[in-house]
């Protein structure tokens, strides 16, 4: 009997569960892995409903062992992982390590890309697969695609839209590892001193008044992750020190006021209405 390709898919998640699915649907043999230092680990159920083998760790070194020890050839798919792959890792010849960015790389690299992306008026946002190297972010690139950021785009639209984009788009790099094998190309530009940290923020989270409307839309479309607002990294943003739980943007013409207790901010062309923690 054929021996079945090796996979391994790190992560949590949508996009991380689609991908073992496709594997598993190409015939690969997989094991999802998944790490976290706080003990919050999501895709036991899936893996176990789907019967795919699933390991969990939280310690780097136990996880590093792990990856060591693998002795055959082996496609691992990294997609919103917080495991940093380390020299040792990435000196085994049997892996070949890929990994999922919600951005346009070399813009953005590190967390929260989608948002740095509306806030700093960028025309287009996107997804990049990219080769696993030391430093993060910065591997060769496989795949690209993006999409048009309007003034109404948020960072949960970018979310959802940027999952189906790396699901559509990693059937193709199966296919191609199946092939002749992936296809890699330069990353040109990427600059380390880019890189945006979890706790890093646009405007360190608070919203100035005296901006201009476009601005303040950004602002606030930026920080806009709908029902996963304050439940991640990105906690909600503020004004004089007080919290902003929602907000909504009007055209001048058509202001209808929606929540009580809110204040407005009028700018040129938009009313911006806000309302603050009670």
């Amino acid at each position: 009997m054929q021996s079945r390709d090796k996979s391994i898919v790190i992560g949590t998640g949508k996009i991380a569960q689609s991908c073992a699915l496709m594997l598993l649907e190409k015939s690969f043999e997989v094991t999802v892995l998944e790490f976290s230092k706080n003990g919050q680990f999501t895709n036991e159920p899936f893996s176990k409903i789907n019967n795919i083998d699933y390991r969990k760790f939280s310690q780097n070194e136990e996880l590093t062992s792990y990856f060591e020890a693998i002795d055959s050839k082996t496609l691992v798919v990294s997609a919103s992982n917080r495991f940093i792959f380390n020299e040792r890792v990435l000196s085994n010849i049997n892996l070949e390590i890929i990994n999922y960015h919600s951005s346009l790389l070399p813009k953005y690299p590190g967390r929260n890309a989608e948002s740095w992306a509306i806030f700093e008026d960028d025309d287009y946002a996107g997804i990049t697969w990219h080769k696993v190297v030391r430093d993060i972010d910065a591997g060769e690139i496989i795949y690209q695609e993006k999409i048009k950021i309007d003034d109404t785009t948020t960072s949960i639209y970018l979310l959802k839209e940027f999952s189906k984009l790396a699901v559509s788009s990693f059937d193709k790099i199966i296919n191609d590892y199946l092939g002749d094998g992936i296809n890699y190309y330069p990353q040109n530009g990427y600059d380390k001193s880019d890189m945006k940290y979890s706790w890093v923020k646009p405007s360190d989270g608070v919203l100035d008044i005296d901006w201009s409307e476009k601005k303040i839309s950004r602002f606030l479309r930026c920080f806009d992750y709908g029902v996963f607002m304050n439940l991640g990294e990105y906690s909600i943003p503020s004004i004089n020190a007080s919290n902003l739980y929602y907000y909504k943007i009007h055209k001048k013409d058509c202001f209808e006021k929606k929540f009580k207790n809110s204040f407005v901010i009028e700018k040129e062309n938009l009313i911006f209405e806000i309302k603050k923690n009670d």
